[in-house]
């Protein structure tokens, strides 16, 4: 495995902003990162702050001002790992995984998460690439396929780990807001680097799946359900037919997703399937396959309604995904950023 030296990265950089409203926090995760699928309850504020220490490590965080409800998408290639640094009374949960002091909770890649997350909640996220990953495999295994068994997972962290992370975001100036982007001091970088990489380790080395309630299946056993009917096809699914494949009735199923989710069950799905459809029309913009034709394949068989939700969702209309994936792609100028320019590509 080749290694990159500190002349071949880009210099590490931060930038820290406010936010008021679910649109600005959108911004701030990210196409790349994350998307805020929707927010849920009182407007969101806080501050958010981006660092891409090297090419293997991005470090986000920050701190809610007011209640947050929100439902999102982990990168394809990369594991995310989340520090609750909160001092105060805690609360919220992460598909079912209680938000606690001193742990440390799990997202694998591609995961798709739904949680509730206090006022005064404050947090630090390591999103590990490939390469990193690899870097901390040695005897990590059993961690890793955990992770990707129940999606999401919390592990505790030694006395250390917890203590600096709890410190990190004061004392590394984390959340003052800037007005754009500044250089991140070395010190400070490296710091984070060697933190972030004992934190991972010593999370996939004892990971902790989540346990469900009495009477209630796991978020992950619900989440791989409902992701394995989404991906059978585009025919219209039903809260029977959630039943029949969790293998719970249909009360017991709608608390579990009140619980674990904070949304009914057909919202759960119809999320799942725009985060499908995203993916796929980001494979679209190679393929010059049209919008319609991938809403078609994921269930959506109403164009109209189909583009409000998607626009609601990520912020964007698919159009705009497409167009963005395109012009992102290597190739010569005529062949990038270019949109389906099919009828069907009306959809806005």
């Amino acid at each position: 495995m080749t290694t990159a030296t500190p002349a071949d990265l880009p210099p590490p950089w931060i930038q820290c902003r406010g936010f008021r409203r679910v649109e600005e926090l959108r911004r701030l995760l990210g196409r790349e990162h994350a998307a805020l699928v929707h927010g849920r309850g009182a407007p969101p504020r806080g501050t958010f702050f981006h660092a891409p220490v090297d090419g293997d490590l991005l470090v986000t965080g920050g701190a809610l001002g007011a209640p947050l409800r929100s439902d999102g998408l982990v990168a394809a290639d990369t594991v995310v790992a989340i520090v609750v640094v909160d001092d105060g009374a805690g609360g919220g949960h992460l598909d079912g995984v209680a938000i606690e002091r001193d742990r440390v909770i799990l997202l694998r890649p591609g995961a798709v998460f739904s949680g509730w997350s206090p006022a005064g909640y404050r947090w630090l996220a390591f999103h590990a690439r490939p390469r990193l990953l690899a870097a901390l495999a040695h005897g990590v295994g059993a961690g890793l396929r955990t992770l990707r068994e129940a999606g999401v997972a919390s592990a505790p962290l030694d006395a250390e780990e917890a203590a600096w992370a709890r410190g990190a975001l004061r004392r590394l100036g984390l959340l003052a807001p800037r007005p754009g982007r500044e250089p991140l001091p070395v010190a400070a970088a490296a710091e984070l680097r060697r933190h972030a990489a004992a934190i991972l380790r010593a999370a996939l080395e004892r990971p902790v799946g989540r346990r469900a309630e009495r009477g209630l299946p796991s978020a992950g056993r619900v989440a791989r359900a409902v992701d394995r009917l989404v991906r059978e096809g585009p025919r219209r699914l039903r809260l029977a037919d959630l039943c029949a494949a969790t293998g719970v009735p249909a009360r017991t199923l709608q608390h579990t997703f009140r619980r674990w989710f904070a949304v009914r069950p057909m919202e759960y799905v119809t999320t799942v399937r725009l985060v499908a459809v995203r993916r796929a029309l980001v494979a679209a913009a190679a393929s010059h396959g049209t919008v319609a034709d991938v809403a078609r394949a994921h269930g959506f068989g109403h164009l109209g309604r189909f583009a409000a939700a998607y626009r609601r969702a990520f912020g964007e209309s698919p159009r705009d995904t497409v167009a963005a994936a395109a012009a992102s792609r290597p190739g010569p100028p005529s062949a990038r950023g270019a949109a389906p320019r099919r009828p069907a590509a009306r959809v806005r």
